[in-house]
């Protein structure tokens, strides 16, 4: 972690001077694969939405918002953007949404919520994870990593 947080403030810096709008989401998304990457989410937001905006349409850049809000501590925003992803994908293939939904819910006090979205994701992920390219697999298994460290059976505490 402590070389991915290194990373990130070097890129940090990079991507400040980033104007193209095409790159913003994928700029955003390094930022929010793990958890504390930056003392300040800031800047990052301002990237992921920026990009939601110049395509409002698109399911991963409402993913990528929905991520950066949960990494920056806005949970009912986290939720609200992700199930926004969610229905902007039909309900498919959204394992990322699903476990970031369950890690909001449980921040928000939701045990019952975050451990419903963590079993379906879950469940996604067994399904699918042979068939995924390697770097999308290895997101999904720290994902779920991460997810079961924070929402435990019994866990009702939202830290």
């Amino acid at each position: 972690m402590e070389g991915y947080r290194k990373a990130c403030a070097r890129l940090l810096e990079r991507a400040e001077r980033v104007d193209d709008e095409r790159l913003f989401n994928d700029i955003a998304w390094m930022f929010v694969i793990g958890p504390d990457a930056v003392a300040d989410y800031g800047p990052i937001l301002q990237k992921a939405r920026t990009a939601v905006e110049s395509s409002p349409d698109e399911s991963g850049s409402n993913n990528t918002l929905g991520v950066a809000l949960y990494r920056a501590g806005k949970y009912d925003q986290a939720v609200e953007r992700l199930n926004l992803a969610v229905a902007k994908r039909g309900g498919e293939d959204t394992a990322s949404d699903w476990i970031f939904l369950a890690l909001a819910h449980h921040r928000l006090g939701h045990a019952e919520e975050a451990g419903k979205w963590l079993q379906k994701a879950a469940a996604w992920i067994d399904r699918h994870a042979a068939k995924l390219p390697w770097p999308h697999r290895l997101e999904m298994e720290l994902f779920r990593a991460e997810a079961n460290a924070v929402v435990k059976p019994g866990n009702n505490s939202p830290r």
